[in-house]
């Protein structure tokens, strides 16, 4: 036998395993994809009306992410889902998992929510509430003077060293949105008595509201009792105020607004037959007889 021929018959052989082997070979099937799985990976510069959340994608479940981004609403007792939710944020596909952030905005102060991570692949939607909702509560929006609310506008806020102040939760005064009388004796009563209503302080008024309404009985009007009568923002704790609370509605009164340029009583008693009124023209505190005519302006604590 000739070497060539020898080479040939090795050639050939080696060309049949070749393709022997090509036929054989064991080729893995790709993995079917499955919905991603994410998680809340962290909620920071939480304000009034927005927060920043961030989310991480631990598989995307062997496809391209097609869409990312979070659920939220204010029911905090159901889980969230694609199909409950209608508050979506979404911040588009993305090439590979890891994490991905977006700034919630619009939000309503003081509100409790519930927010899910979702990633979606060509399988499906992967939440993050599958395991658990993520939960956050918005900062309660800070009151200012002027402000309404609560029957009427905020004449006041509680500073260090009231009675009531508290650095965490604002407490203070608020007026009525209009006048109540613009006319009122400070009692009509024939027979003029003490009622023991001499405070002046703040958070006083209240109290002397109630001493004069007692010492002054229907039918008896007074202005305490027109105060009193006041049933803003459905509210029943109305008062006249006490004369430095009455000045306090003074120094406010611009921003507070619809104040006549007249005299206001006060519920402040000075003697048997005289009690203290403030001129909101000039600011000046006087004190005069009960029986003189005035304007009425209703207050309430919070």
């Amino acid at each position: 036998m000739s070497r060539p021929f020898k080479f040939q018959n090795i050639f050939k052989l080696l060309i049949a395993i070749l393709f022997l082997y090509s036929c054989n070979k064991d080729e893995s099937p790709a993995p079917t994809p499955v919905k991603p799985k994410v998680v809340i990976s962290f909620a920071d510069s939480v304000t009034e009306t927005s927060v920043v959340i961030g989310g991480y994608i631990s598989d995307t479940g062997y496809a391209p992410i097609l869409d990312a981004g979070f659920y939220y609403t204010t029911d905090t007792t159901s889980p969230i889902t694609s199909i409950n939710t209608t508050s979506k944020i979404s911040i588009g596909p993305l090439r590979y998992g890891g994490g991905f952030s977006a700034k919630i905005t619009g939000l309503t102060p003081g509100t409790r929510y519930s927010i899910a991570s979702y990633a979606k692949n060509s399988s499906g939607v992967g939440l993050s509430s599958d395991l658990t909702d993520y939960k956050f509560t918005t900062k309660k929006k800070l009151l200012a003077i002027g402000d309404t609310y609560g029957g009427g506008k905020v004449a006041y806020l509680m500073q260090p060293g009231d009675t009531t102040y508290n650095a965490n939760v604002q407490h203070g005064l608020i007026v009525s949105l209009a006048d109540q009388a613009d006319n009122a004796k400070w009692t009509n009563a024939s027979v003029i008595v003490s009622c023991n209503s001499g405070s002046v302080g703040l958070l006083k008024g209240s109290a002397n509201t109630d001493s004069i309404i007692k010492y002054n009985p229907s039918p008896i009007t007074t202005a305490a009792s027109i105060a009193r009568a006041h049933r803003g923002g459905n509210y029943a704790d109305w008062y006249l105020p006490s004369k430095d609370e009455l000045n306090i509605l003074y120094i406010n009164r611009f921003a507070i607004g619809a104040f006549a340029n007249n005299a206001y009583w006060s519920s402040s008693e000075q003697g048997i037959t005289a009690a203290w009124y403030q001129d909101f023209t000039s600011g000046i505190p006087y004190y005069s007889s009960k029986g003189f005519p005035s304007y009425v302006r209703a207050i309430r604590a919070f």
